[in-house]
């Protein structure tokens, strides 16, 4: 016990003797003699003090539900002592490729034939949001063939992805497919953005259905705007707006009022400043999203963007 004018040495980290009130950095002192120091700086009531309850007051809510546990969050955990919790399981995300023309990765494309890019992008985007990625392997354009796997599909997983056949047209086969499926099917057949515009999102017994564009670039984008959040929600997230970074446009770009346009950029410091320059090309091109940084969103409310104009970038997930 010290009283006015008294100091006790304590390791850091340790107890405060009673009486005390402050704690004074042992390098900030200088001893003059085995019973006096000299306080080199004012040392104000509380300094250097973690009271009982600072970190977290007893009765409150230390982590909220639908919280990621990072390694802060986990480290809170420990510090009051709680070693289990409830967390949401990884949905089972089903990754269906149709395509008559769509060979696996691994074969040789034939004349007129592709490799399937879109199952193993989808699939890490699906891991990197917290999902189990299920391959369903590619499915010919036969209206049969794509209604059997998404029925393996809806028995199997919490979400189903289907990349190719969402274009509007004779082969338009996921959409009645996705209807015969359950109810109530088809929700949205067309959205106001581009890349993207085929997408179509659906509910099937109380399950999740995208259908995505064939094209790898817009497969991507299509992921960016509606997956996510989709997957945010089945995993019982909090909404959370994602990452933005203020840049100026580097070129001018055009684009039609009315409809959302997401542009892929790559970003550079001139000056002091962030720039976004377009990587310009068509949404068959996957090289384009490697070099890309993030995609500039241009409001449905806005003919494009000219030189030096802010645009908002959503980089991708790292």
């Amino acid at each position: 016990q010290i009283g006015p004018g008294q100091a006790a040495r304590i390791p850091t980290g340790g107890m405060l003797p009673d009486g005390a009130d402050a704690v004074v950095m042992v390098e900030q002192t200088e001893s003059l003699g085995e019973r006096e120091i000299e306080v080199k700086k004012p040392v104000a009531p509380g300094e250097n003090v973690i009271r009982p309850g600072e970190d977290v007051a007893a009765g409150a809510v230390a982590l909220e539900r639908g919280r990621t546990l990072r390694p802060q969050e986990l480290g809170l955990l420990a510090a009051l002592g709680v070693t289990q919790v409830e967390v949401a399981m990884p949905p089972a995300v089903a990754i269906i490729s149709t395509g008559d023309e769509v060979v696996p990765p691994e074969a040789l494309p034939g004349p007129g034939q592709i490799r399937d890019v879109n199952a193993t992008t989808l699939a890490a985007l699906a891991a990197q949001e917290g999902g189990r990625p299920i391959a369903f392997g590619v499915v010919p354009d036969a209206y049969e063939a794509v209604l059997a796997a998404l029925q393996r599909a809806r028995d199997a997983a919490d979400l189903i992805l289907v990349s190719g056949g969402s274009s509007i047209g004779p082969r338009d086969l996921v959409a009645r497919a996705i209807n015969a499926l359950g109810r109530p099917g088809v929700l949205v057949h067309g959205v106001a953005m581009k890349p993207g515009k085929p997408a179509i999102l659906a509910a099937v017994d109380g399950k999740a259905v995208v259908g995505l564009p064939g094209h790898p670039a817009t497969v991507m984008v299509v992921f960016h705007v509606f997956v996510r959040e989709i997957m945010r929600r089945l995993l019982g997230r909090a909404p959370a707006p994602g990452p933005t970074v203020r840049a100026r446009m580097a070129r001018r770009v055009a684009s039609a009022p009315g409809r959302e346009d997401y542009l892929r950029v790559a970003l550079e410091e001139r000056g002091g400043e962030v720039w976004a320059v377009p990587l310009l090309g068509k949404s068959g091109l996957i090289s384009t999203m490697v070099r890309a940084d993030g995609l500039a969103r241009i409001p449905l409310d806005r003919e494009g963007a000219d030189v030096g104009d802010a645009v908002e970038v959503q980089p991708w997930a790292r």
